[in-house]
Formats: structure tokens, C-alpha cells, sequence
């Protein structure tokens, strides 16, 4: 995320009220979130991260780790 290399967003919701317009357009007027998920290629085109705040030490460590088991992965 930092480096910008994955930067879309999947959110998954249940309507719990909608509405429909004149025009077909469907308005969600409320929702239950379920989850949030990033992803590499969001199937929303614009839904996306635009900002990362770090400074723990803590995600750098996650970050290695999850560096290596790729690594790993890939062999």
C-alpha cells in the first residue's frame, strides 16, 4: 500500500433500504457493512485507497513477513 502497488477497494454490504429513481438508477440508502477488503484490482472502477498513515514499527514487521512468505510461495 505504501509503495502504491495495491490500491483498490472491494466493501461488501447488505442493503437494508433502497430506492428506486425515474431514471432506473438504484440509491442504496442504507447498508449494513459486512467487510472491507483491499485489493489489487477493484471491480469499482475509482473505489480505491487514496492516502497510508504509518509510523509502527509494528507493520514494518508485518510487511517483512508477509514479504517472506511470498517469497516462500513463489519458491
Amino acid at each position: 500500500m505504501i509503495a502504491g502497488d495495491i490500491k483498490g477497494l472491494s466493501i461488501g454490504f447488505r442493503t437494508v433500504k433502497d430506492e428506486r429513481r425515474a431514471n432506473g438508477v438504484r440509491r442504496i440508502v442504507e447498508a449494513s457493512l459486512r467487510e472491507i477488503s483491499i485489493v489489487a484490482f477493484p471491480a469499482v472502477p475509482g473505489s480505491g485507497i487514496t492516502s497510508v498513515r504509518t509510523g509502527s514499527s509494528d507493520f514494518s514487521a508485518f510487511l517483512t513477513s508477509v514479504r517472506a512468505a511470498s517469497a516462500t510461495l513463489k519458491g
